[in-house]
């Protein structure tokens, strides 16, 4: 043994004798032998464990301690390695990692040189909390370097590029390796590897499990194998897992790819009949040896003809055992199968309209894998309770949802009863609830209230009581009162984001706090139906904020409406919605006092882009800075029609009581009878006609405006305002509706709703005022002013 070098800043110089000397000492040709979880964790913090060393295991290394390690942040990345770690076929179980760092894993990054072969992960989570730019797999986070005859066999959870064994691929080589897990995952999310770009080869690799892709949105990708690809190598690969996604993003092997040679999902059990790469096999197909011609089934890989899935040759010194066919069986029996077979198992109840109640619908993972026989490596039966929803009957119990295998993220729930959540203001240290992420099943309420429910969470993002709900969700008939959150990013009092969801006759009372995309019931919708839903409260953000939703991307809003006094500083900012991008709001209403800073703030909508906005109206008072109006600040390649405000409006720039400024919209049948009040470019009905824009039957009130002019449409006095006549254009037999020289216009579909109409009370007495619209239904408040 002798000295390879010193490690000094400078040799051969005059040192402080306090300076410290490294001696980089020999071992020889023996790699640094690791026993221990604890020592593995040794490897870049400890002397003698250098981020480039050679590593062997000599064991299977328990981890089950890690899940208390640091706090509950569980063992700490292995960030860097460039030198050579053999598990010699051990695995790792048990292990947690709840990390919020860009690069999570057993190591966060393999840099190139970097090699990790025979070493498996079975057991335990790794989950990643930061949501944007970060990369986790529970192998490794993100791989420049090789790896080789690894496997991953556990529940890994990411906010964006999130895969079973690698969470990003970035020029690296993963081979000869599988993943059969659980993954979560926003914007690239494979069951394999979540991201694979410059140049990164998949060669000989498989994938099962579940792959639930959260965003389902056009800027993200999921596959059962690799979320996207990019100028990568894919050869000779399978997935067989489901795949939890419906738009065009996602593929039973990849989502988005550039190719990929000689490769095959499963129709059947991925749920995607479609693939941005590779071919499709139906289940019988997969588990014959003939359907792969390509492969090298003499060296590299094995199957059961007719009973299992492809598996690596090298499997079959670990001593794993083959999941057996359980689907059908009654579940008893499915469990002595599986005890028969060496599994640990849990079972989890389901919904389901088909299958008889108490018999399998499905093992996860499938049958036909090969998997370490243990507890470490349960089978989940999922179990059909028949046609009978899950009841809750707690606020504990819908915590649980996500959390126990009993309460799934795909099951039917029924809420059998109000709810008191008043104790979760206690909960987490005062965090609260803690939000439902990945919900993709359905919520009946049936009618019923959650009231005082606390989640308290500020700078949190997907904040809500469901944190995410996805590809065909369904919350229904559910109430919430007094509820109080806040959060940080996407926060919303029902929802925080919504992908494929549908929310109907929801309704929602409290305070929401949030700062981007923050809504009174919901923070981002995409691609949702919402009906007949409501929020009552006070809403707070940054930006993009609305009393009802902060955001909705190519959603349908219908029949709803919020009363909310809000308040957005950096804009966007709308009594209902603070933006809108594609999708409609129909027969919807606002009301209240908006209030929003810079830019671009309505009672409805406060930015609108290639949006119909139809049938609606907006009372709210609306306070903005440049670009506000009563109904939206602006709009963009929009349709609005059969809409009319009557909240004043103010602002300092672009102000106008329809529309603060609009570009190529079309706007018909529409009115504002608002007091406007602005320092620059204010005008009755539009301030801003930035071009494109069209406007018939378009009118504002002169008197009430106290405005003469308008960059579109065309001023009527208050008397003319109550005369059907002035409205030609209006269509009085299906949209509207008038009471001759007593009221303005009004929309049909508020008499159904129960609105009542308000007269002229103007230089009446206060007190026979509030008595005569008391007695008719009405609630009034007495707000004092100096008519000086």
């Amino acid at each position: 043994m002798g000295i390879i070098a010193l490690l000094v800043e400078a040799c051969d110089h005059l040192a402080d004798p306090a300076e410290r000397v490294t001696l980089l000492v020999s071992r020889g040709a023996d790699p640094l032998e690791i026993g221990t979880i604890g020592a593995l964790q040794m490897i870049a913090f400890q002397d003698g464990y250098a981020l480039d060393d050679t590593y062997v295991l000599t064991a299977d290394l328990p981890a089950y301690e890690t899940s208390g390690w640091n706090g509950g942040e569980g063992f700490k990345p292995i960030a860097g390695f460039f030198g050579t770690l053999d598990g010699q076929g051990h695995a790792i179980r048990g292990l947690w990692i709840n990390r919020a760092e860009p690069y999570v894993g057993l190591f966060g990054w393999i840099g190139r040189g970097g090699t990790v072969t025979r070493l498996g992960i079975e057991g335990g989570k790794v989950s990643n909390t930061v949501g944007v730019d970060d990369w986790t797999g529970a192998l490794v986070g993100h791989l420049s370097g090789q790896v080789s005859r690894c496997w991953a066999v556990t529940e890994v959870f990411n906010g964006d590029a999130a895969g079973g064994l690698a969470g990003g691929v970035y020029g690296g080589t993963l081979s000869e390796s599988y993943a059969v897990c659980n993954v979560f995952g926003r914007y690239r999310v494979g069951g394999l590897a979540g991201w694979v770009q410059a140049g990164g080869e998949i060669r000989d690799c498989y994938a099962g499990g579940t792959v639930r892709w959260l965003d389902n949105s056009d800027w993200g990708s999921a596959g059962g194998l690799v979320g996207r690809s990019d100028g990568s190598t894919l050869e000779r690969c399978y997935a067989a897992g489901r795949v939890f996604g419906s738009s065009a993003g996602a593929g039973g092997l990849v989502g988005l790819a550039s190719g990929a040679t000689d490769s095959f999902w499963d129709i059947d059990t991925s749920g995607q009949a479609a693939s941005a790469a590779g071919t499709g096999l139906d289940t019988d197909q997969m588990k014959q040896q003939s359907s792969f011609a390509a492969w090298d089934f003499a060296t590299v890989w094995d199957i059961v003809e007719g009973a299992s899935y492809p598996f690596l040759r090298w499997q079959s010194g670990l001593g794993q055992s083959l999941v057996p066919d359980v689907a059908g069986m009654h579940f008893t029996d499915a469990i002595t199968a599986l005890n028969a077979a060496g599994f640990g198992y849990a079972v989890q109840p389901s919904y389901n309209e088909s299958v008889p109640a108490e018999y399998v619908i499905e093992p996860v993972p499938q049958s036909g894998f090969f998997l370490t026989p243990g507890f470490f490596s349960p089978v989940t039966l999922i179990v059909s309770r028949g046609a009978v929803p899950h009841e809750i009957y707690s606020i504990y119990e819908l915590q649980l949802i996500g959390k126990n295998p009993e309460f799934s993220l795909d099951d039917v729930y029924r809420i059998a009863g109000d709810i008191d959540a008043s104790e979760t203001a206690i909960w987490n240290g005062g965090a609260g609830f803690e939000p439902i992420i990945g919900f993709t099943g359905k919520i009946m309420g049936d009618g019923h209230t959650i009231s005082d429910l606390t989640i308290n969470r500020p700078g949190e993002d997907y904040t809500a009581l469901f944190g995410m709900i996805s590809t065909g969700a369904v919350i229904e008939n559910l109430t919430l009162e007094n509820l109080f959150v806040s959060g940080g990013d996407e926060v919303g009092g029902l929802v925080a984001f919504g992908a494929g969801a549908t929310l109907t006759n929801c309704a929602a009372e409290g305070t929401v706090n949030g700062e981007y995309y923050t809504g009174g019931l919901a923070g981002f919708l995409y691609d949702c139906a919402v009906d007949s839903c409501a929020f009552l409260g006070q809403v707070q953000g940054q930006y993009v904020t609305g009393g009802l939703a902060g955001e909705i991307y190519n959603s349908v809003i219908s029949n709803s409406h919020a009363l909310t006094t809000l308040f957005s500083p950096e804009g966007y900012a709308g009594g209902l919605i603070g933006s809108v991008n594609g999708g409609s709001v129909d027969s919807s209403w606002a009301g209240g006092v908006v209030s929003g800073g810079l830019t671009d703030t309505g009672g409805l909508v406060g930015y609108a882009y290639s949006t119909t906005l139809s049938r609606n109206f907006a009372s709210a008072r609306v306070i903005g800075d440049s670009e506000v109006g009563g109904l939206a600040g602006y709009a963009l390649q929009s349709t609005i029609s059969s809409c009319y405000v009557v909240g004043p409006v103010s602002a300092t720039d672009t102000v106008a009581g329809l529309i603060g400024a609009c570009n190529s919209t079309d706007i018909s049948a529409v009115y504002a009878a608002a007091p406007v009040s602005g320092t620059l470019n204010v005008g009755g009905l539009v301030a801003g006609d930035y071009g494109g824009n069209t406007a018939a039957a378009a009118f504002w009130d002169i008197d009430v405006s106290g405005l003469s002019s308008s960059a579109l449409g065309a001023g009527l006095s208050s008397a003319a305002m109550k005369q059907q006549d002035s409205f030609a254009g209006f269509d009085f037999d299906a949209i509207w509706d008038i009471e001759e020289n007593q009221s303005r216009p009004w929309l049909q579909w508020q008499e159904a709703a129960g609105h009542l109409l308000v007269g002229d009370y103007s230089g009446r007495d206060a007190t026979e005022a509030r008595q005569e619209l008391e007695t008719n239904g009405m609630a009034v408040s007495i707000q004092p002013r100096d008519s000086a």
